[in-house]
C-alpha cells in the first residue's frame, strides 16, 4: 500500500499497481490511480482523475475547485450506471464490476471508445456532479461515432417531482452535441449517429419533457411515467410514452409513435408536424389537430378497427387506436371535411371548428362537411345551439362549431331504410343537404334552406312547419322525387289552416290557382323545376314553397296531407 503526495503546484501523479492513497494537494492536477482500489484526495484546484480499462474501483474526493472523473471505455459492450448514494456520486461499470465513488467531483466524462454501450444517468441531486459528458466516438479524440448502437438513458428526479427537462443541440455535423438540461446535472452527448438511442424518463410527477428544439439526431424516446405530463417531440421520428395520468403529447416534426397510456390524454398536432401513430390506452383520449388557415381536405375513416385522419396538405396521415375524440380546428380557408362510417373504431366524437383566427366567429370561407352513415339502418338526428351543430345516432357524434349560413353540411346516410331528422336545426346556421341513399328513407328538414336527395327506394320527405321552407329561390329542394319509386312529400304535421282550431289537412288543387281558402296546395312548373305552393292563412298567396328538380306532374297520392 503506497501513500503518494503531490505538491501545492500542478502535478501529474501516477499510482502504483497496488492500493494507493493519493494526496494531490493544491494546483490543477492530473491523477491516474492505475491498478488497485485507490483513494484519491485531489485537493484545491481544477483536477482530473483518469481511469482506463484494467484500473481498479477508486474512491475520489475532489476537494475545492472544479474536478473531473475522466473514464475511458474498452471498445466493448459496456453497461454504465451513474447514480447518487448518500450524497456521493457512484459510477458503475459492469465489466470487471468497477465502482467509482465520488465526492466533490463536479464533472464526469465517459469516453465509450467503441462497442454497443448502455449508459444510464440517474438523479444526481445531493451530489456535487453538475455535468455528465458522454462521448460515443470510437477512438480517443475521434470526430465520428463508433458505428455501434449505443443507448443513453437519463432518468428524472425522484418520484413525485415535477421535472422540466429540455433537449437542445449545438454545433453541426460531427461537432454536434445534444444537451439534456433541467436536472441536477446536465448531460451532453457527442459523436453520436442516427442509430444511437436517447431515452428520457420523467418518472413520477407532472413532468415536462421538451425536445422541440432538437433537430434530427438520435433515436429519441420520451417517457413521462406517472403524472400529468407534457411531452414534446423532436424533428426525428420519436417514441413518446405518456404513462399513467392525463398527459399532453406533442409529436412535432417527424413521423412519431405515441403510446398515451392510462388517463385522459391529448395528442396535439400542428402544421409542419409529421404523420403519427397514436395508441390511446385506457381513458378518454383525444387528437387535437390544428389546420393551417388554408383550404384543406380532411378525411376521417375507419381502417380495420383503427381510425385514420388524413390531411391532403403535406399528405399527413394520422393512424389511431383507442382514441375516443378528434377535434379539428380549421383556422380559416375553404375546408372540406368528410367523416366516414367509423363503426368498429374507438372514436365516439368528432369536433370540427370552422372558426378563423377569431375563435368565436366563422372564417368567411365556404367550408364543406360531409357525415356518412352506415350500410345498415341509421337514425341520424341533428340539432343546433348558439355555436354548434350536433349530429348524433352514429358511431361518432359529430359537432360542427362556428359554422356560417354559407357553409355546407351533407348528411349521407348510405344504404338502408334510414331516418335523418334535422328539425331541431335553426335557420341560418348552415346550408344542409340530406341524402338518404338506397332504401326507403325518411328525411326531415331543418328550419333553414335544405336540399333533399332521396336516392333509390320509396322515400318520405317530411316538413314540420310552413316556415321550414321559404317562398322563392331559397325554398327547400328535392332533387330526385320519383313517382315510380313511391316517394311522398309529408305535410301532415303542418297545420294547413292557421285560422281554425286543431291541425287541419291540406287540400290538393293540382295546378289550379288559390281561391282564398286556407289549406290549399298547388303546383306549377317554374323554369326547369316544379314548385309546390301552400296557403295556410287563406289570403290567396303562398306561405311556403317546395322545389322539385325537373317537371313532375303531381297528384294527391304524392303527398301525405
Amino acid at each position: 500500500m503506497a501513500i503518494i503526495n503531490g505538491t501545492p503546484g500542478i502535478d501529474h501523479i501516477e499510482g502504483t499497481d497496488g492500493v494507493d492513497t493519493i494526496n494531490a494537494l493544491g494546483g490543477d492536477d492530473e491523477v491516474n490511480g492505475n491498478k488497485g482500489d485507490d483513494t484519491a484526495f485531489l485537493g484545491d484546484g481544477n483536477d482530473v482523475f483518469g481511469w482506463v480499462p484494467g484500473d481498479g474501483s477508486d474512491t475520489i474526493d475532489g476537494g475545492a475547485g472544479l474536478d473531473t472523473l475522466d473514464f475511458d471505455g474498452a471498445n466493448a459492450d459496456e453497461n454504465i450506471q451513474i447514480f447518487a448514494n448518500a450524497g456521493k456520486a457512484i459510477f458503475f461499470r459492469d465489466i470487471a464490476s468497477v465502482q467509482m465513488t465520488l465526492t466533490n467531483v463536479e464533472t464526469i466524462e465517459f469516453e465509450a471508445l467503441g462497442g454497443s454501450d448502455l449508459v444510464t444517468i440517474n438523479n444526481l441531486a445531493g451530489t456535487a456532479v453538475k455535468h455528465v459528458e458522454i462521448d460515443l466516438a470510437g477512438v480517443h479524440d475521434g470526430t465520428a461515432a463508433d458505428g455501434a448502437e449505443d443507448t443513453v438513458i437519463v432518468n428524472g428526479a425522484a418520484a413525485g417531482a415535477a421535472d422540466v427537462i429540455k433537449l437542445t443541440q449545438t454545433g453541426a455535423g460531427t461537432a454536434s452535441i445534444v444537451h439534456v438540461a433541467g436536472l441536477a446535472a446536465e448531460t451532453t452527448i457527442e459523436h453520436f449517429d442516427g442509430g444511437d438511442h436517447l431515452l428520457i424518463n420523467g418518472l413520477g410527477g407532472n413532468d415536462r419533457l421538451d425536445a422541440s428544439l432538437l433537430p434530427v439526431s438520435m433515436v429519441l424516446v420520451l417517457d413521462g411515467g406517472e403524472g400529468n405530463d407534457t411531452l414534446i417531440g423532436s424533428a426525428s421520428a420519436d417514441l413518446l410514452l405518456g404513462g399513467a395520468g392525463n398527459d399532453l403529447v406533442i409529436g412535432a416534426k417527424g413521423d412519431d409513435t405515441a403510446f398515451l397510456g392510462s388517463g385522459d390524454d391529448t395528442f396535439a398536432w400542428a402544421p409542419g408536424d409529421g404523420s403519427d401513430t397514436i395508441e390511446g390506452g385506457p381513458g378518454t383520449d383525444s387528437l387535437a389537430f390544428l389546420g393551417a388557415g388554408v383550404a384543406e381536405t380532411i378525411d376521417i375513416s375507419a381502417n380495420h378497427g383503427r381510425t385514420t385522419f388524413f390531411r391532403d396538405v403535406a399528405a399527413v396521415n394520422m393512424d389511431m387506436n383507442d382514441v375516443e375524440r378528434i377535434q379539428f380546428t380549421a383556422l380559416g380557408g375553404a375546408d372540406k371535411v368528410t367523416v366516414h362510417d367509423l363503426t368498429g373504431t374507438d372514436t365516439i366524437r368528432v369536433g370540427i371548428d370552422l372558426a378563423g383566427t377569431t375563435p368565436a366567429a366563422g372564417d368567411g370561407a365556404t367550408d364543406s362537411v360531409t357525415v356518412e352513415g352506415t350500410a345498415g339502418i341509421d337514425k341520424i338526428s341533428l340539432s343546433s345551439s348558439a355555436d354548434s351543430i350536433g349530429i348524433g345516432g352514429l358511431q361518432a357524434t359529430v359537432a360542427i362549431q362556428h359554422s356560417e349560413a354559407g357553409d355546407l353540411l351533407v348528411i349521407d346516410a348510405g344504404a338502408g331504410d334510414d331516418v335523418i331528422n334535422a328539425a331541431a336545426v335553426a335557420a341560418g346556421r348552415i346550408s344542409l343537404t340530406l341524402s338518404g341513399g338506397a332504401g326507403s328513407d325518411k328525411l326531415v328538414g331543418s328550419a333553414g334552406t335544405d336540399i333533399f336527395i332521396g336516392g333509390a327506394g320509396a322515400d318520405r320527405f317530411q316538413f314540420n312547419l310552413a316556415s321550414d321552407s321559404v317562398v322563392g329561390p331559397k325554398a327547400d329542394r328535392i332533387t330526385d322525387f320519383s313517382h315510380a319509386q313511391g316517394d311522398r312529400i309529408d305535410l301532415s304535421v303542418i297545420d294547413a289552416n292557421t285560422g281554425a282550431a286543431g291541425n287541419q289537412a291540406f287540400t290538393f288543387i293540382g295546378t289550379g290557382l288559390f281561391t282564398h281558402h286556407a289549406g290549399e296546395l298547388r303546383f306549377a312548373f317554374n323554369g326547369a323545376d316544379t314548385t309546390i305552393a301552400g296557403d295556410v292563412d287563406g289570403n290567396g298567396t303562398s306561405d311556403f314553397h317546395i322545389t322539385l328538380t325537373g317537371h313532375i306532374v303531381l297528384a294527391a297520392v304524392d303527398f301525405v296531407l
